[in-house]
């Protein structure tokens, strides 16, 4: 089962192109002195920022894909950018103790549940679209996956493949 999410962001579209804006105006200001070389710098902060942003948002592709391998089922994600990809993210699913819809709070909730977690974002829209956190128990830390799977994901994940392994 694979799910790769659409970027739905506008929000995020037009922060970049403000920052486009931004940079072209601080270039074509015909200020002169101390006031140009403060302008260029902005001219290059906003450049870089917005460049971040798309590569981030716009050109990098992530596929989520569940994997049955040999009697056990896989986590993985892909990270896609251009021609090259990439797995950056794999966790069997037997090692899953939660899976919890994204909403204000849920990381603080998450930091206190378990105390040696990292969190992992391998989502596509940041204002936009539903996300969810899959924790993993990697040794002795835990991993959070924040990702945006489809609904055939939320179903399958919601089933008995993570809720066995909590109440264990």
């Amino acid at each position: 089962m694979k799910y790769t999410p659409k970027p739905t962001d506008k929000k995020m579209r037009l922060i970049y192109i403000a920052l486009f804006l931004i940079t072209v105006a601080c270039l074509s200001s015909p200020v002169k002195g101390i006031a140009s070389t403060i302008l260029s710098s902005v001219a290059l902060v906003t450049l870089v920022s917005a460049s971040f942003l798309v590569i981030k948002f716009e050109l990098t592709l992530y596929t989520y894909i569940l994997l049955d391998r040999e009697n056990t089922i896989d986590f993985y994600v892909e990270k896609r950018s251009g021609q090259k990809g990439a797995y950056v993210c794999y966790f069997p699913i037997s090692d899953a103790k939660e899976f919890t819809k994204f909403e204000k709070g849920t990381k603080k909730l998450l930091r206190e549940k378990y105390k040696k977690i990292r969190f992992y974002n391998y989502a596509k829209n940041m204002f936009t679209g539903t996300k969810y956190y899959l924790v993993f128990e990697n040794g002795s830390q835990f991993d959070a996956v924040l990702f945006e799977p489809d609904d055939t994901f939320i179903n399958f994940l919601n089933g008995k493949s993570v809720k066995k392994n909590v109440e264990e």
